[in-house]
């Protein structure tokens, strides 16, 4: 595996709920500002050793550039405001409403996520 592009974010190609959220990131990042890899590639923990597998596939990563890394709530809330369509809602998150609000609904999709329904991948 070559050098891996930074900024990035690691998802689950092996999980259709994780396969729709980084189809939606991908229309949504209208400037390429974002990598996408498979957390299944072992070189990505070669590469990058305060990364491990259980971890990023228990909780989505978003790797800066600088390898400053945001898990969970935390990469959504950055997400929202580096993609262009999306961060005009940033306000949103300064507000301790707002934080609480983006807490629910991380915690919804993860569990989900991990529900009968969803991905039988990642029921743990």
């Amino acid at each position: 595996m070559q050098e891996l592009k930074r900024p990035f974010i690691l998802y689950d190609a092996q999980c259709t709920l994780c396969l729709r959220f980084k189809q939606a990131l991908e229309i949504l990042d209208k400037n390429d500002i974002y990598s996408f890899y498979d957390l299944h590639q072992p070189e990505i923990y070669e590469q990058l050793t305060f990364l491990n597998f259980e971890d990023c596939h228990n909780k989505v990563h978003l790797v800066e550039s600088d390898n400053s890394v945001y898990v969970g709530k935390d990469a959504i809330a950055q997400l929202m405001k580096n993609l262009p369509g999306v961060s005009k809602l940033v306000w949103l998150l300064e507000s301790q409403m707002g934080q609480k609000s983006l807490e629910v609904f991380y915690e919804s999709i993860d569990k989900f996520r991990k529900s009968k329904y969803s991905c039988p991948k990642c029921k743990r």
